[in-house]
């Protein structure tokens, strides 16, 4: 069911259970080793009304959840579970995706991207990584980001290549949920993302009354809170390392990104409408570097520390960066 996060817990010390604040995503017991999501919690508030991943159970259960998952955090540290992480490598099947003048295909690229960022990340024993798909099969962007919430996740990253009709633009850039986007380019990268059911022959209606029926407004702001500082350190991990686009942080109205209650972004590697990108992105080595920083992204999220501390990702994205 999850874990309690009471407002009133106490702070205690450095080898024992500390509460995280709400810009922070996780609760870390100092030198026990092991860690909790805030996202994989039930947030009860001061009033009787509670809001969780399982929201159903509460219209039906009430505040009765919240009493039978009490005390379940230390729980949930003796069991030194994992976090889970998943992947999305866009498109796939019947859409390619963006396609660059040599026959490359976006597909295939956020495949082997998400494979590696896979690979590096589960040197990490902090994290189970799940991927939406391992071979050249469409799913639904509904089902990309169920499939997100049906595991528990504690972070969903979309991983896309883009394509653009001037052949100058070029660069890594992130994107979060916003119901207006936040420039024309990251409004005309929405359409083309959102076709992908259009494309694959599959009809798709407006997912809101299935996550709005009881979801608080604090679910809600964690999540976007969470999803803005993933994309913040995927950009400085990304900074002087790959090109960036100008302004690589921005939003707009993604559909495989609207789970309600797990933070999301799509990152955009590059574009294969740009000579430059085409050709580091068809190199193993290059995606590999792309990896490297997303995983480096995705532990520094985790470990609630910011890119300028002493806090380093494991020795093998250490190895693999250089």
């Amino acid at each position: 069911m999850g874990v309690v996060v009471v407002a009133a817990m106490a702070m205690v010390t450095t080898n024992t259970l500390a509460l995280a604040t709400a810009q922070d995503d996780i609760v870390r017991p100092g030198l026990a080793g092991f860690w909790i999501s805030q996202h994989n919690a039930m947030t009860c508030l001061s009033i009787p009304f509670c809001v969780s991943r399982t929201y159903r159970a509460v219209t039906k259960f009430g505040v009765r959840v919240a009493a039978e998952t009490a005390g379940s955090a230390k729980q949930t540290i003796a069991d030194g579970r994992r976090l889970t992480v998943v992947l999305d490598p866009g498109h796939g099947g019947v859409d390619d995706g963006a396609r660059s003048p040599s026959g490359l295909k976006e597909k295939m690229i956020a495949l082997s991207t998400a494979r590696l960022v896979e690979r590096y990340l589960e040197r990490d024993k902090r994290f189970r990584v799940l991927l939406t798909r391992r071979d050249d099969r469409y799913i639904r962007l509904r089902d990309r980001y169920e499939f997100a919430r049906r595991h528990g996740a504690a972070l969903f990253v979309s991983i896309h290549v883009d394509a653009h009709p001037s052949a100058r633009m070029r660069g890594l850039s992130v994107y979060t949920l916003a119901e207006q986007a936040s420039d024309q380019l990251a409004a005309r990268l929405a359409a083309r993302e959102n076709r992908s059911d259009i494309l694959a022959g599959v009809a798709f209606g407006d997912s809101s009354k299935s996550v709005s029926i009881i979801l608080g407004d604090l679910v809600l702001r964690e999540t976007r809170v969470g999803a803005a500082r993933i994309s913040s350190l995927i950009v400085r991990s990304a900074r002087r390392r790959v090109h960036l686009l100008h302004k690589p942080e921005r939003s707009a109205r993604f559909i495989v990104l609207k789970a309600p209650d797990v933070p999301s972004v799509l990152v955009e590697l590059g574009f294969l409408t740009n000579r430059d990108d085409e050709k580091l992105l068809s190199t193993i080595r290059y995606r590999k570097r792309l990896a490297v920083i997303l995983a480096r992204a995705i532990a520094r999220y985790f470990g609630g520390a910011s890119l300028s501390q002493r806090t380093r990702p494991p020795t093998i994205l250490r190895r693999a960066a250089n």
